[in-house]
């Protein structure tokens, strides 16, 4: 619902003062000529009259500007208050704290998860590796690794940090993030610095979060697998 204009109240409120006003200059300027033209020693000077009539007409314009300014803060305050939108409910949905546990718990056993549907890379670390030989070894190493970046790839799109051959020299600018960037050795002075690159390190590009179902135990990386025969 929209108010309607403070302009015409403040109008008529307007008028109403300066007619006031006049009417009071007049009836003093009234008395007094009336009063010289009865009394000839009237104790009240020319002067006098001029400045009560200047007082009336100052004081009631004072009056109607105090007027117009309460009547149009009045209704900027009754507008704000009539097109003020209502505030929206909180959603009294709660959320089942275990529920969101698991939920937690599924998402940071995911990436594990996807290593070992695609690599076997737990399979690989739970194995004693005592009985093989090292060509054994490198050859299901190849074949996990191969699986396993191909995992890392569709889920983070990781990229070196530094782009550069590790064992080489490179060269820090200043302005660098020390979260990418982490200097060790003999650290001293301002950058730029300029030392060997150990490792390029890695940063994901992006990430893909997948959607997983609810299940009852989130802490099952991969299901055991039982063939029925």
């Amino acid at each position: 619902m929209s108010l309607p204009s403070p302009q015409p109240l403040i109008r008529a409120i307007t008028l109403r003062l300066l007619g006031t006003t006049f009417f009071l200059c007049a009836v003093v300027a009234a008395a007094y000529y009336l009063a010289t033209s009865v009394v000839t020693n009237l104790t009240v000077s020319r002067n006098t009259l001029l400045f009560g009539c200047l007082f009336l007409l100052f004081f009631g314009l004072l009056q109607i500007r105090m007027i117009q300014a309460s009547v149009v803060r009045w209704w900027r305050l009754a507008r704000a208050t009539t097109t003020r939108k209502p505030a929206q409910k909180k959603s009294s949905t709660k959320v089942d704290p275990r529920k969101e546990r698991r939920h937690d718990q599924r998402m940071m056993l995911h990436m594990l998860a996807l290593l070992q549907r695609k690599g076997r890379l737990v399979d690989f670390l739970e194995e004693d590796l005592s009985a093989y030989d090292d060509a054994q070894i490198g050859m299901a190493v190849r074949t996990i690794q191969e699986n396993c970046k191909l995992a890392l790839l569709e889920q983070l799109h990781p990229e070196a940090i530094v782009d550069g051959e590790e064992e080489t020299e490179v060269t820090i600018a200043a302005g660098f993030d020390p979260n990418a960037i982490k200097l060790v050795g003999n650290v001293v002075g301002e950058p730029p610095f300029t030392g060997i690159l150990r490792h390029k390190g890695w940063r994901a590009t992006g990430v893909e979060i997948p959607a997983l179902s609810d299940r009852d135990d989130p802490l099952v990386i991969a299901p055991a697998e039982v063939e029925i025969v």
